[in-house]
């Protein structure tokens, strides 16, 4: 109850925020006159890329010893990303696929499945947000870009570190808590190969440039013209501020990150409060697939 407050108190801060930063008439004016054929085109590119990513997670259960077909990965990945849009932050569905996978996996490795298949994909944004630095200190020219390569290299670093700790304490007695997350970290050293890595590597890919080039259209189709590098540059990073858990499927909070950042670009407030509202909108959208397979399985569990 009290974490469900502090929620409600986010998402009211942020709307208090967005309103003393921006113009709602004039984010009123600019998604009003939008021109919806790259709307259109964003829709597209967006759900290639929820079918891609039921492929990641079909790599995932096959490393673990799990033979997950990609009609039904994709079944439960779009139940779970409509799930997403009702639940706090991205990590809601990950619990309802982990439910409809539980009768084939068991509950410990459908529940590890679906984390691993979060963190690879965090673990990638990280990796491109190191790979592309100079871009960000050429383009962007902000000290507080520095801070987020150190973040960066952090979080890839404590992911190795924890797996590395978990294989030489695998014999150990340890709380049974404990030992949870470290049944997780012990399965993600599996993916320890030439083969797992590229598998990984090129689905995180389209997943991740697919989500940039929506977000492009979007500007696009509400008349920001600026240069595609930007997007490229911020895109991740309002990703990343949307998993934060302490909102309703990172709304507010996305928002407010789209300000600051596009900002340091030289875009309006109102622009990037537009874009990341019409970017919300389009996830819930593709999200309707999810409701069309609950309305057809009378029983889920049977999918």
């Amino acid at each position: 109850m009290l974490y469900l407050f502090f929620r409600i108190s986010v998402v009211l801060l942020s709307l208090f925020i967005i309103y003393y930063f921006t113009d709602f008439t004039e984010i009123y004016s600019l998604i009003s006159n939008l021109d919806i054929k790259p709307i259109f085109l964003a829709f597209i590119i967006y759900l290639v890329a929820q079918i891609v990513s039921a492929q990641r997670f079909v790599y995932v259960a096959n490393v673990l010893g799990y033979q997950i077909s990609l009609i039904k990965s994709i079944r439960i990945h779009f139940i779970s990303m409509w799930f997403n849009n009702f639940l706090p932050t991205s990590f809601g569905g990950d619990a309802v696929k982990a439910s409809l996978f539980k009768e084939q996996m068991g509950w410990s490795k459908a529940i590890n499945a679906s984390l691993i298949d979060r963190i690879f994909g965090l673990i990638f944004v990280l990796i491109s947000i190191i790979f592309l630095f100079p871009f960000y200190s050429y383009y962007l020219k902000k000290e507080i870009f520095l801070l987020i390569l150190l973040f960066s290299l952090f979080g890839v670093m404590l992911v190795l570190f924890l797996v590395y700790i978990s294989k030489i304490t695998k014999n150990y007695e340890l709380p049974r808590w404990i030992k949870i997350f470290q049944d997780i970290f012990l399965d993600i050293s599996l993916f320890y190969k030439k083969k797992f890595i590229f598998q990984q590597f090129w689905v995180s890919l389209i997943i991740h440039f697919n989500g940039i080039i929506a977000y492009y259209l979007i500007g696009n189709a509400l008349g920001l013209s600026i240069d595609f590098i930007y997007y490229l540059l911020a895109v991740p990073l309002i990703f990343m501020s949307a998993l934060l858990p302490f909102s309703f499927s990172g709304w507010g909070i996305r928002e407010i990150a789209a300000i600051v950042i596009f900002n340091v670009i030289g875009v309006s407030s109102e622009f990037a409060v537009a874009t990341s509202i019409l970017f919300g909108l389009l996830l819930m959208v593709v999200s309707i697939p999810g409701v069309i397979f609950i309305l057809l399985n009378s029983k889920i569990k049977e999918i």
